[in-house]
């Protein structure tokens, strides 16, 4: 269920799952809230409990948080507080890996580990291209045509639509990507497509002041995990981010593309989180 905290910063939407004792905090990326899913499978199988918060502009989560540095981080701290969750293994997924570099950074006390999933470094992002095109498809004004519009067009054309947007995410050809896939993988991606809605949040996620980070006094466990097809974040960010913060590890694995956690090969990267997580 989404619940709102109004927090001495501002207000945040949040979705807490219970399973068990240990809290897996996520970040997730562009177009996406607290609501999706969004790769939360692997850590429910393991009996972790969900803490998933929406970021600065998606959902219920005030868009002013993301003006001041640190201010959404420091609101997200002050919902552990609230919730009497004392340290989280954190994951940041794409885009919301900068939110998940700098809460890191400044709460380092409530991260125990931190896991980067096909995530963004403090590099500019994306290519200038895709951030006149999104200015124009994401702006807040227009973003609920553009995905109402995409939304109709996925349901009517399923299979070509599909195709084409997962193009967006992998430097493999996209059809024959999909044509290697279950049902089951096809039908998940179809309804990822499905939920996304951009609010003012991708604006936040292009703009300038969110290039801001210190990822190199990160001082936590760090796993980076990167898919070397993913077609939305370059391989450049993760090898640019594993050199930043100390110690990290960097695993870059062949999953064909950006949601790498939909893919047949996902187990050979569930094993590597497995021995991270495991680890000391």
């Amino acid at each position: 269920m989404m619940e709102l905290l109004q927090t001495s910063h501002g207000t945040i939407e949040y979705r807490h799952d219970m399973h068990g004792s240990l809290t897996v905090l996520i970040l997730n990326g562009g177009h996406t809230t607290a609501a999706m899913r969004t790769g939360e499978d692997y850590f429910v199988s393991r009996g972790y409990s969900i803490l998933s918060v929406s970021r600065p502009g998606y959902g219920g989560t005030d868009t002013a948080l993301s003006e001041i540095y640190g201010e959404f981080e420091q609101a997200t701290n002050e919902l552990l507080e609230q919730l009497g969750i004392e340290r989280v293994i954190l994951v940041g997924i794409s885009a919301g890996g900068r939110a998940a570099m700098r809460f890191a950074e400044l709460h380092p006390d409530s991260v125990d580990k931190l896991v980067l999933m096909s995530a963004v470094s403090f590099k500019k992002w994306p290519s200038q291209s895709t951030r006149m095109a999104a200015r124009i498809a994401f702006n807040p004004v227009l973003e609920y045509v553009t995905w109402a519009v995409m939304r109709w067009l996925l349901r009517r054309w399923s299979r070509k639509i599909v195709s084409y947007l997962f193009q967006q995410l992998t430097t493999l050809d996209a059809r024959d990507v999909l044509a290697s896939y279950p049902p089951s993988s096809i039908d998940a991606i179809a309804s990822m497509f499905m939920q996304f809605r951009s609010g003012s949040g991708f604006m936040n996620d292009i703009s300038r002041r969110l290039m801001k980070g210190n990822p190199e006094t990160i001082t936590q466990p760090t796993l980076i995990l990167h898919s070397k097809y993913d077609g939305s974040v370059p391989l450049d960010h993760p090898l640019h981010t594993a050199k930043q913060i100390k110690h990290a590890v960097l695993s870059i694995n062949n999953t064909e593309s950006h949601v790498m956690w939909l893919s047949p090969r996902w187990m050979e990267v569930e094993n590597t989180l497995d021995e991270f997580l495991a680890s000391k």
